[in-house]
């Protein structure tokens, strides 16, 4: 059986794609895989259940509970075995996701193989002396989130990097704006508003967000200009309050939009909710004057995780492209 532990030294990296993304890729090339999230303190137990372990599952169609999937080891390795063993029955590859800090733990109890998640927003050459550390058991490091204009020279220079501490590159991740995409369920959590109507629709991902006009000249024109988005508009600024409310929704009701956010609680003219629910886009209003709206999404983008699987037919056409053939293989030495 083969075992991967899939980990990185910051938060949203992209462990979680990672695993959802391999695991089913090899799924669908016939293997059994499981995958596994081992929990050290009661405190972490609480933290770690939610979406990324219900989103395996979920990519998986495990059949294990969420319990055995993520057990409560308490650094035990006697009991972190046990509960191993339990979850990886009848399996030709399991996944691992965890912290770079239990890394040497977790793969020294159970045979694992360690694969690196690196951030490209954090200096790779600082990092590479405490990945060093696990060569070992390391098969590689996969850079995530390069900006697309940089891909090519990133990719070389973490390479070279990489080499002088005897490490490789297996993958090179670009930023993508479905992958960060947030979905329209989510967007109203972050901000705290409440759908208005359409809410079969809050699976569907955000890959834009726009302005409102902030005039009453501009029509579907500029809304063109960008597809799959949120239209976000004021609800409270004087002198735009009915335009907000009226024609601006309107207008952007005609183009490709996800949904409408409206700022201050406010809620549309009845007719442009009716619109709104004919066109199938959810209006979303939310508390709080706009630039506090902005600010609350920058902060909620800014730690966007891989939580949606709709977003996996995207993650499994990027695979071939972006990682190294022998991570996909998933034909790893133990060592």
């Amino acid at each position: 059986m083969t075992v991967l532990m899939i980990v990185s030294s910051s938060e949203h990296a992209g462990k979680t794609m990672l695993c959802a993304g391999l695991g089913r890729y090899w799924q669908n090339s016939g293997r059994k895989v499981g995958y596994f999230e081992p929990v050290f303190s009661a405190e972490d137990k609480t933290a770690s259940e939610g979406k990324s372990v219900a989103l395996v599952r979920q990519v998986l169609a495990s059949t294990e509970t969420a319990e055995a999937i993520s057990p409560l080891v308490l650094d035990s390795t006697i009991s972190l075995k046990a509960a191993f063993a339990s979850a990886s029955q009848d399996k030709d590859i399991m996944i691992i996701e965890g912290s770079l800090a239990r890394a040497e733990l977790v793969a020294s109890s159970i045979g694992a193989r360690v694969l690196v998640v690196h951030d490209y927003a954090y200096d790779l050459e600082i990092a590479l002396p405490e990945y060093a550390k696990l060569s070992g058991k390391l098969v590689g490091i996969v850079l995530n989130k390069i900006p697309a204009k940089k891909l090519s020279s990133a990719a070389k220079a973490a390479e070279d990097a990489m080499a002088k501490v005897g490490l490789k590159l297996l993958g090179a991740v670009p930023e993508d704006r479905i992958l960060a995409a947030l979905s329209v369920g989510d967007l109203a959590d972050v901000l705290q508003g409440k759908i208005l109507n359409n809410s079969e629709k809050t699976t569907d991902l955000i890959e834009n967000f726009m302005m409102g006009s902030s005039t009453f000249d501009r029509g579907a024109t500029y809304y063109q200009r960008k597809s799959n988005k949120a239209v976000l508009v004021w609800g409270e600024r004087p002198g735009f309050r009915k335009a907000a409310l009226a024609s601006l929704p309107q207008v952007a009701l005609l183009t490709s939009t996800r949904c409408v956010v409206i700022s201050d609680s406010a809620v549309p003219l009845p007719a442009i909710q009716q619109k709104a629910l004919e066109k199938g886009v959810p209006l979303i209003s939310v508390p709080g004057k706009l630039p506090e709206v902005i600010t609350r999404l920058e902060e909620a983008m800014a730690g966007i995780s891989f939580t949606q699987e709709q977003k996996m037919p995207h993650l499994l056409e990027m695979l071939p492209r972006v990682f190294n053939k022998a991570l996909l293989t998933g034909e790893f030495n133990h060592g």
